[in-house]
């Protein structure tokens, strides 16, 4: 595995980085919901619809590609730099042809320009310092994440449930609630808006899923708190492995029923975008967020997590407990 050399400069990127995804699709919202702001991104003589043609590689390039690879920067992947590198050049290449744009058009789409020079002065930067300066043994094991979970401080069992609930509120806001609004918000501007659908039966068994999932999700956040002394958010992670309840049955149940939930907001919507969202965000868990996860636990519990995963779905919950590993 390649190693970083400068674990700060990781931090600092993958902010960066999560902060032009999120400023993409920001900015994508609000040309779907004010269509009087398109002007100013595009030439007088030009459609709207020389704005959309850039919406897929957008997705791609410029909210996919840098949130896999702030993901990698902390999780110390190997493809990490690679992703970053692949971004930068794409980002610099956008930010180039829209200054070239402001030139010939005399002028036109320069609030686009300025929009995409911090990333066409930042990321050559983050580039440079961060780039791959070895490799690490077979005998080494894995090299060192930049930023690893952080198990949370000895604490009452009410106060980790307390944290435990504060969290699924901030959670589902962002993931269940901004986050689709704004995927259906930008679907409204698409052609895939013609095949959203409507159903009141389809709306009611939505309801129902969100509900059992979202019982389930808290459940078992509670469960983690009491018996795990800590919390699920990876800065306040749980002190002791916890492989009953739940956990006998899926080895991360609020991740399967987050998915769960994010597909029954898309039912309710009637988005076929949002559906997409929600399995995309199972995606980037489990390719992600996962091996990042379970990279730290085996590193705190080793034979005990090993023989708990290799017993235990990480998806499909089993139909028995079973006897806990």
């Amino acid at each position: 595995m390649l190693v970083i050399s400068r674990p700060r400069w990781a931090v600092l990127a993958a902010a960066f980085l999560v902060a032009e995804a999120i400023g993409c699709a920001a900015w994508w919202a609000s040309l779907a919901l004010r269509p009087e702001w398109r002007p100013a991104f595009r030439v007088e003589a030009a459609s709207d619809a020389t704005l959309l043609q850039f919406l897929l590689p957008d997705l791609a390039l410029y909210i996919a590609l840098p949130l896999a690879a702030a993901a990698g920067l902390i999780g110390g992947a190997r493809w990490a730099w690679a992703a970053l590198v692949a971004h930068a050049g794409a980002a610099s290449y956008a930010a180039l042809a829209c200054w070239g744009l402001v030139i010939f058009a005399r002028g036109e789409g320069w609030l686009g320009a300025m929009l995409m020079t911090p990333p066409l002065v930042a990321l050559p930067v983050f580039v440079a310092a961060l780039r791959p300066v070895g490799s690490t043994h077979a005998s080494d094991g894995v090299a060192e994440p930049a930023v690893m979970p952080r198990p949370a401080a000895p604490s009452p069992i009410w106060w980790n449930c307390t944290k435990m609930l504060l969290q699924t509120s901030v959670m589902w806001a962002v993931f269940l609630v901004l986050l689709p609004w704004l995927v259906h918000a930008i679907e409204a501007s698409t052609p895939v808006a013609a095949l959203r659908f409507e159903s009141a039966i389809a709306r009611v068994a939505a309801v129902a899923l969100f509900a059992l999932a979202g019982s389930a999700a808290v459940f078992s956040g509670l469960w983690l708190s009491v018996r795990g002394d800590g919390t699920p958010l990876p800065a306040d992670t749980a002190r002791v492995l916890v492989t009953d309840g739940p956990y006998a049955f899926v080895r991360n149940p609020l991740a399967a029923t987050g998915i769960v939930q994010g597909i029954a907001v898309g039912l309710f919507l009637g988005s076929p975008l949002v559906v997409a969202y929600a399995f995309l965000g199972a995606l980037a868990w489990h390719f992600l967020a996962c091996p990042w996860e379970e990279a730290d636990l085996v590193r705190r519990f080793g034979d005990a997590y090993e023989r708990y995963r290799a017993a235990v779905p990480l998806w499909i919950p089993r139909r028995h407990a079973g006897r806990a590993p």
